[in-house]
Order: structure tokens, then C-alpha cells, then sequence
């Protein structure tokens, strides 16, 4: 039984609200009340226990009622729900049917692409390959052969069915001749089970063209068994046409040699020899000497480069400058071409110090240019306040018992980026070798002239201490020319 309070009504009066068991049939309004409510016993007055209080008829059967109806409904749910349960399962079953056949599908296909890929990558592999490659059975047919040698003789694989590779490119020699597949050398591969590599022969294109091939034929065995040939060419057509070129860009550059030996110096002697010949004249005006002074220092100008030219082409040819050693004083050779300089550069201060025995077999006009084209590039690049000091010495027996040239001026260092490659030809600086009309041959020169030697040179460059080349020269390095 439920009760609860009303809100006040009369003064002094309260109302109380029951509910109404579903199965009690009693009114649940304000004014009915239960007939026979039972009234509680007064508690024992001895202290005892209280009577049990015995709830009435109507009140539990309804509180059975309710029970047996919440059981019921509980039970209803419970069956609702395995069996949406169960549903759901089957939905669920039924949509991943195709999914799980896809998937199987899917690790079936993907297992299949795994086993071929080897195939097809060897595949696309032998057919990017330049070479002409083929698979020969026991009896010399083709069983096998990649693009490259579809390209290489025209023929595709289909078309030589039932006929031997020898038949279709091999069968004659380069004279027309025929050529037995006994005798070929490539052929005896699949009866002898021998290797044969780096065979140089001729084969025939479709169309009659013969090809210069490289081959090797290497033998296949099967359990043992020799069952065929690997046989791969490559062509050498390419490689014959790049070595004419070669041959052809030499003998192109040897003709350039001798036009600028003999065709250009000539004249460029003669100019120089007729403008000494009005230099030593008696009475010439002041004027007529400058512009004769001019022309001589143009004719030797274009002198410098034209050796420079030659000894470049010659070193590119070769690979080293022809040299003729005899005895000679690195000391006295420095000093001369100081002097030469001096005389060209009459504003300009050079310095030269000579220590020891300097003496020893070495091309002597190689050095002289080698002390040339130092001390000229130092006073290209120094301020022209600043000193150029040249220093030739001999060196200990435990320092090498050679010799040693340094060229040492100050100014602005070289660049970084530009010291690995200073001896390369055509190489320049900026600023002065421009204006005087260096074509960066210089350097690269000087380096082929202390190779010759059989020395070494080096070159330090810092805007304290400022540039030094320095060459070191064994007394018996040059080897003459042949």
C-alpha cells in the first residue's frame, strides 16, 4: 500500500489518498475508506515482542499479481531479444558470405600474381637489355629470344619455326661464302657442353646486312643432361663507329696542329723579325717606336698562345708533353726568365733568391716556360705596389735531394671554389688575365711540364699570407721524348 499526503484542507483536518490494489475492487477516492482495516495490537507490557502484523487478503494477491506480471513481461523481453539476436547473427552471416568469397578470390588471385611475377619481371628484365639474347634447344632451334634480337636481325620468334639460329643469321661468311653449322664455333656448344665467350664473328640481318657481333654461348643443362645453349651477342657497330670518330677527331686535331705550327707562326715571325729590324734602326721617330713597340709585344702575345695551343692539343693527344732533358741550373733558369720580366714589366718589382746546387737533367726550355708562366700569372693577379718573389733552392737527401721553385705574391687569394680545378684547361681568374688576354691554358701547362718531370706542385692561397705555388723536381726526373 502506498499513501501519501494531501495538502491542507480544512483547518485541523488532513486527507490521506490510498491506491487501489488492481484486483481489491475498492475505491481509491478520497472519502472511501477500507471496511475492516485491522488496528495494531498495543506492544506487551512486559516489554515483549510485538503480535506479527498479518498484511490483508487484498493486498497480497494484488502484490502476487504484480510479480507474476513482471516475471511474464521479463520473460517476453528476454525472448524478443535472442531472437533479434539471433536475426541479427544471420544478417550478418549473410552479408559477409560475399566478402569472405571475395577475399578467397582476392588470396587466390594475388598467390597466382606472386608465382608469375618472377616470370614477368626476368621478362621485362631480358628485354631492356641492349644485347640480343637467345635460348637455343639441343638441335639448335630457338626456343626463346628477347626484343633486342628481334631488333638486332629482323627476325621475330614465330618465323624461325623449325629452323636453326645458324640457318637464319650464320649460314655464309662475311665473303658470301657458305659457312657449315659443323664448323661454327657457337654451334658446338650444345655437342661439347664447352663455354664460349667473347667470340668476334659475323652475323646477317634479314635483309641480307651484315652485323659485327660479340658473342658467348655458355651450355643449359637439365638433371645433368645437356639439354641447349644461352647465347647472348652484342652488337659492335656502335662500338667500331665511336672508335672511327675517335680516330677521325684525332687526325682532325693533328691537322689543327700543324696549320697552327707552321701556317700561323710563320707569320707571326715574320711580323716580330721585321719590327726588331725597324727597332735597331737609326732615327726613328718616337712615335713610329711606339706603335712598332706594340705590334711586337701583339706578335709575341699571339706567340704565347699558339704554344700554349700546341702544348695543350699535344698533352691531350698524348697525355704528356714531349720533354728533351740535358744538364742544366734551375738557378740560371729562373734567373733568365726573371730577368725576361723584369724587362717586359719595368714598373714592377720581382725578387729572386737561389740557394744550394740547382743543378740536374731537365728540359731546359720547359722550365723556362714552367718559370714563364709562374711569374707571369703572379704579376697578373698582384697589386702592381706589391713584390713578386721567386725562390729556387736544393733540397736535403732526407727532403727528396731535388729541387724546389716558389713563386709567392700577395693580393687577393684565390677562390675556393676555384682551386680544385686551377690546373684544368681554360680556367681563369677574373679581371687581369681577361685584359691580358689569358685563354687559362697557363696553369694547365705548368702541370703537364712538372709531370714530364716526374715532380709535383702544389698551391696555397689565403688573404693573409697570399699565393705561393711551389714545384718540386727530382735531378733526374725527365724521361726523354720518343
Amino acid at each position: 500500500m502506498s499513501e501519501r499526503r494531501s495538502r491542507p484542507g480544512r483547518k485541523g483536518s488532513v486527507h490521506r489518498w490510498r491506491t487501489r490494489s488492481p484486483d481489491s475492487g475498492h475505491d481509491s477516492s478520497p472519502d472511501a475508506l477500507p471496511a475492516a482495516a485491522p488496528r495494531e495490537a498495543p506492544p506487551a507490557a512486559d516489554g515483549g515482542a510485538a503480535p506479527e502484523r498479518v498484511p490483508a487478503p487484498g493486498r497480497a494477491a494484488a502484490k502476487r499479481s504484480a510479480s507474476a506480471d513482471r516475471s511474464a513481461s521479463a520473460d517476453r523481453r528476454a525472448s524478443t531479444e535472442r531472437s533479434a539476436s539471433a536475426d541479427r547473427r544471420a544478417s550478418t552471416e549473410r552479408s559477409a558470405a560475399p566478402a569472405r568469397a571475395a577475399g578467397e578470390e582476392r588470396g587466390s588471385s594475388a598467390a597466382g600474381a606472386a608465382s608469375a611475377a618472377p616470370a614477368q619481371l626476368a621478362g621485362l628484365l631480358a628485354d631492356s637489355v641492349a644485347d640480343a639474347l637467345f635460348m637455343l634447344d639441343a638441335r639448335g632451334h630457338v626456343t626463346w629470344m628477347n626484343a633486342s634480337a628481334e631488333r638486332l636481325f629482323g627476325w621475330r620468334h614465330a618465323e624461325l619455326a623449325g629452323r636453326t639460329l645458324h640457318e637464319a643469321v650464320h649460314a655464309r661468311r662475311p665473303d658470301g661464302r657458305p659457312f657449315p653449322a659443323r664448323e661454327c664455333p657457337l654451334g658446338r656448344v650444345v655437342v661439347t657442353g664447352e663455354t664460349v665467350q667473347h667470340h668476334e664473328d659475323t652475323f646477317f640481318h634479314r635483309d641480307g646486312t651484315p652485323v659485327p657481333v660479340l658473342c658467348s654461348n655458355a651450355p643449359v643443362r637439365v638433371d645433368g643432361q645437356l639439354a641447349g645453349a644461352a647465347l647472348s651477342i652484342h652488337d659492335l657497330r656502335l662500338r667500331r663507329a665511336a672508335s672511327e670518330a675517335a680516330r677521325q677527331r684525332a687526325a682532325l686535331e693533328q691537322q689543327l696542329v700543324g696549320i697552327v705550327s707552321h701556317d700561323l707562326r710563320n707569320p707571326l715571325n715574320a711580323i716580330a723579325l721585321s719590327v726588331q729590324t725597324l727597332l735597331r734602326r737609326p732615327g726613328a721617330l718616337e712615335r713610329e717606336l711606339g706603335l712598332l713597340r706594340r705590334i711586337s709585344d701583339a706578335a709575341a702575345r699571339a706567340n704565347r698562345m699558339i704554344h700554349g695551343l700546341l702544348d695543350f692539343t699535344q698533352a691531350r693527344l698524348g697525355g704528356a708533353l714531349p720533354v728533351h732533358p740535358r744538364s742544366c741550373d734551375l738557378h740560371a733558369l729562373a734567373r733568365q726568365g726573371v730577368e725576361e720580366l723584369q724587362a717586359a714589366h719595368p714598373g714592377r718589382t720581382l725578387q729572386l733568391s737561389c740557394e744550394g746546387d740547382a743543378r740536374g737533367r731537365w728540359d731546359p726550355d720547359r722550365l723556362g716556360q714552367l718559370v714563364g708562366n709562374l711569374v707571369g700569372n703572379a704579376l697578373q693577379y698582384s697589386p702592381a705596389s706589391a713584390p713578386v718573389r721567386v725562390v729556387t733552392r736544393a733540397l736535403s737527401a732526407e727532403a727528396g735531394d731535388g729541387v724546389e721553385l716558389s713563386v709567392h705574391n700577395t693580393g687577393e687569394p684565390i677562390p675556393e671554389a676555384l682551386l680544385p680545378h686551377l690546373f684544368e684547361p681554360l680556367t681563369r681568374g677574373e679581371g687581369a688575365a681577361r685584359r691580358n688576354g689569358s685563354i687559362g691554358l697557363g696553369l694547365f701547362i705548368v702541370h703537364h711540364i712538372v709531370q714530364a718531370h716526374g715532380g709535383r706542385i702544389e698551391v696555397q692561397s689565403t688573404r693573409e699570407d697570399g699565393t705561393c705555388f711551389r714545384v718540386w723536381l727530382p735531378r733526374e726526373g725527365a724521361k726523354p721524348a720518343a
